[in-house]
């Protein structure tokens, strides 16, 4: 007697709770990297491009793996592989994905919290007293607004043709909302199957060299995302509440374990490896510009790493990491202010106490603002999905 076949069912979300924790961990990364840009030695070589000083702690930490521990620009882009990863897989769990629904919780789910982090920062920016002198910092002075002009907020809030100065982290939301925006074609394309997912992951860091070279700073960040589709295509991840422990049960032999170690330091090597390399390139802009167009690669393996390695897995799904992926979005959005603030009304003290009380400030108000902004702007957007109207047009199946 044959069996009738099942009815079609919608799949289980495909992510695992580590990759939430590698967001947290990269969140903290971008921190890291503002809240040292208080020193005014950092800042005069970061924003100034002063030489740091050779065999300095500050040339030892900006060029030796060390780098690896502030590198905020490369966490961003590991933010983007994120994003392309997972957006994908909510889109190939269902057969008939409804893309009506789809667009405007996507963008209610990024513009809420990101107007919230504005109105924050003018808030901010009203009650605290700011001199731009008071700081010694040059990124402390550069981002201080003694005069505060309401065209500084409503050009944060144009993500596509605005300055994002006024809250400095939201220059990625253009790409984030642009990528947002296009999924569906590169959902099309990814579904023509494993080889092409292959293709472009080897095709990204030339995409990037050229975006370099030729300052097309779409070709730059874009990638990221599409290699974050790829890897969708090419694994796949258990459900949410899948956790360290299930993993275990597919742990790899102590050679495997080897290899995904050398995956991970060497992802990590592409990551810092510009830097690694700038005291020696000296005003080679061509050697500059292909060391960075691997950056992509490095966050595809650190990816890659932190969902398939079971140790990796481990760690990152621990309750303290998971906690900081649940507030990583805001302590993104809010952090930047708070720094600069704490900076220009603590000026007095060491450097070092001004960023010791910025980042505590910074992780108190980033729980309050998921709380209170990022989690009800989730949970709207999942209302609005359901009010949307229906798509006419259904996403591609998912591939065998």
């Amino acid at each position: 007697m044959s069996q009738q076949p099942s009815p079609p069912r919608t799949q289980p979300l495909q992510r695992l709770r580590s990759l939430d924790g590698l967001r947290g961990v990269a969140a903290i990364v971008v921190v890291a990297y503002h809240s040292l840009l208080i020193s005014p030695t950092l800042s005069e070589i970061v924003v100034n491009n002063k030489a740091a000083e050779p065999g300095s702690f500050w040339d030892l930490l900006l060029h030796s793996p060390l780098r690896i521990f502030i590198a905020g620009n490369e966490a961003v882009i590991v933010f983007f592989v994120l994003s392309g990863l997972v957006l994908t897989l909510q889109v190939r769990r269902e057969r008939d994905f409804n893309w009506g629904n789809y667009f405007p919780r996507r963008l209610v789910r990024l513009y809420l919290p990101m107007f919230a982090s504005i109105v924050f920062a003018v808030i901010v920016t009203l009650l605290l007293h700011r001199d731009r002198e008071a700081s010694d910092s040059a990124w402390v002075q550069f981002y201080t607004y003694p005069d505060f002009d309401w065209k500084f907020a409503i050009q944060a809030a144009d993500v596509f043709n605005g300055t994002p100065d006024f809250n400095s982290p939201l220059w990625s939301l253009r790409w984030e909302v642009l990528f947002s925006l296009l999924l569906p074609v590169f959902v099309l394309i990814a579904s023509r199957g494993r080889k092409l997912a292959w293709a472009a992951i080897a095709l990204a860091p030339l995409l990037v060299l050229l975006g370099y070279e030729y300052t097309v700073l779409p070709l730059v960040y874009l990638p990221a995302f599409i290699v974050g589709i790829a890897l969708a295509k090419l694994f796949s991840l258990r459900d949410d509440s899948a956790d360290a422990a299930e993993l275990a049960q597919r742990s790899a032999p102590w050679w495997g374990h080897i290899v995904w170690l050398v995956v991970a330091v060497a992802s990590l090597f592409l990551l810092i490896l510009h830097w690694l390399l700038q005291p020696g390139i000296g005003q080679n802009t061509h050697v500059a510009f292909a060391s960075s167009a691997l950056i992509v690669i490095g966050a595809a393996g650190i990816v890659t790493v932190a969902a398939r390695w079971t140790p990796a897995v481990r760690v990152l799904s621990l309750p303290p990491i998971h906690w900081l992926g649940r507030i990583s979005f805001s302590l993104y959005l809010v952090h930047a202010p708070i720094l600069i603030a704490t900076a220009n009304v603590a000026h007095e003290l060491p450097w070092p106490v001004q960023t010791l009380i910025g980042v505590g400030i910074s992780f108190g108000v980033a729980e309050l603002f998921t709380r209170f902004v990022d989690v009800p702007s989730h949970r709207l957007s999942k209302k609005i999905g359901r009010t949307a109207p229906a798509s006419a047009t259904p996403a591609t199946p998912p591939a065998n």
